[in-house]
């Protein structure tokens, strides 16, 4: 491959196109989405010119090779390219025993506006059978569970569960096999993330797992610049209401996304927003004048009933907190159920989770939140609330863009409404959460 005098290793014009793409919006921060792909690839097609084009007496293998290279410098950019598809095309019919242009080809396909999901996992499927690769086991773990998403009315419960196996296992095959690629980790952690939401959030670990896979991802070449990293990282950190980590990596998938293109402004805004809220509703009691919030606290009698009274911890019953509120300590506050007033709640953009302000006897306040329940269920104003063993967490002096002051509170994280009472009656209104996930 030759410039004039000089030679360009094809490894670096492909390194050149993913830095070109990585860091373009950072130096660029006004330019359109539209302006960025038509500049990528006008860089990529003068990289092809570049290519020392074959000879009539080369093999079938090495003009088969000089289109693969064309193929994966056009397959850089993220829209779908008919030239690349020419090439790759080429590629496969001179010598089908080569197993990137399956992979390059199928990463082609997927970026179709109607994807043949069954052609492109066949794509995969062939290339790991030619040579295994991380990059190919990431995309046919992903494929596999769009091709779940787009069948799901079809598919037999028994069918969506093989297939949800076999996309874990191509997922974590991809880290085993290259522990530094930033894609494996991010294709492993959202494997992870949705695992947990379509198994009812029964087992906390898998989004303690998919959490430090996306900062592996992070860790890894190239992966601090990836907004769909931080964007997903963020993500389930807003779940666990780590606000301040939630928070810095919105804004860093804000600094690589400025386009809005995987929606990271929106997500940052909203949960901005949020925040200020539940900080105005906490720090003004509930905006309540202060005889009716007193009026409204003392209502609490001091041997308020409980249905949660009855209810074991180990071996020993549950017993009231003895201070209320301020007798619960940060972390799970075992073998004993606090009681207490609403008097606020606090409405926002996105239905999960339901919020609310509670305030006991001595008109202390503490923030609740609640997961996992129907779009019906919720309190109003003066209702009596009742929680069996409350997780505490604390927000402390977290700073968001245009506030004057940092906020804190303290808060109640309730994953089940099972676990909370509404005037003396236990809820069964259970509805498991959803998310929505930045793919590549």
């Amino acid at each position: 491959m030759t410039c004039g005098d000089d030679v360009v290793p094809f490894s670096e014009m492909l390194d050149e196109l993913e830095d070109f793409q990585s860091t373009y919006f950072e130096q660029n921060p006004a330019v359109s989405e539209s302006e960025c792909t038509k500049k990528l690839q006008e860089k990529a097609e003068q990289f092809v010119k570049l290519l020392k084009s074959p000879v009539s007496s080369d093999n079938q293998t090495t003009v088969a090779l000089y289109h693969l290279n064309c193929g994966k410098l056009l397959n850089i950019a993220q829209e779908y390219d008919a030239k690349c598809e020419e090439h790759l095309s080429k590629a496969i019919k001179l010598d089908p025993d080569l197993h990137e242009p399956w992979l390059e080809y199928g990463a082609l396909l997927a970026k179709k506006e109607k994807p043949n999901l069954e052609q492109i996992i066949f794509c995969y499927e062939v290339s790991l059978e030619k040579q295994p690769s991380a990059k190919c086991m990431a995309y046919l773990s992903v494929a596999l569970r769009s091709l779940i998403n787009a069948n799901m009315p079809t598919l037999t419960p028994q069918q969506i569960k093989e297939l949800r196996k076999r996309s874990m296992t191509y997922a974590e095959e991809s880290v085993k096999t290259d522990p530094n690629s930033s894609l494996a980790h991010f294709c492993l952690g959202n494997a992870l993330m949705i695992r947990f939401f379509v198994t009812q959030q029964n087992d906390p670990s898998l989004l303690t797992r998919a959490i430090t896979s996306f900062r592996q991802g992070l860790e890894c070449k190239k992966g601090e610049r990836d907004p769909n990293i931080h964007l997903n990282l963020a993500t389930s950190l807003k779940y666990e209401e780590q606000y301040h980590d939630a928070m810095h990596h919105l804004n860093i998938a804000c600094k690589f996304d400025p386009c809005n293109s995987l929606g990271s402004i929106n997500k940052r805004e909203t949960l901005k927003k949020y925040l200020e809220k539940v900080f105005a509703i906490f720090d003004k009691k509930g905006k309540l004048k202060p005889k009716r919030l007193q009026s409204l606290c003392e209502s609490l009698t001091s041997s308020e009933p409980s249905p949660f009274s009855t209810m074991r911890s180990s071996s020993s019953l549950l017993k009231p907190a003895t201070s209320g509120l301020n007798s619960l300590s940060l972390g799970q506050n075992k073998g004993v159920y606090i009681v207490a007033k609403v008097i606020a709640t606090v409405p926002h953009e996105e239905i999960v989770p339901l919020t609310m302000l509670i305030g006991d006897k001595s008109t202390t306040c503490m923030v609740v939140t609640v997961y996992n329940c129907t779009t019906n269920f919720g309190f109003i104003i003066g209702d009596t609330i009742s929680i069996a063993e409350p997780n505490v967490l604390e927000t402390k002096d977290l700073i968001l863009d245009g506030s004057p002051d940092p906020i804190s509170f303290r808060s109640i994280r309730g994953t089940s409404p099972a676990m909370i009472s509404r005037n003396g009656v236990i809820t069964k209104q259970i509805a498991h959460t959803t998310l929505s996930i930045a793919s590549k």
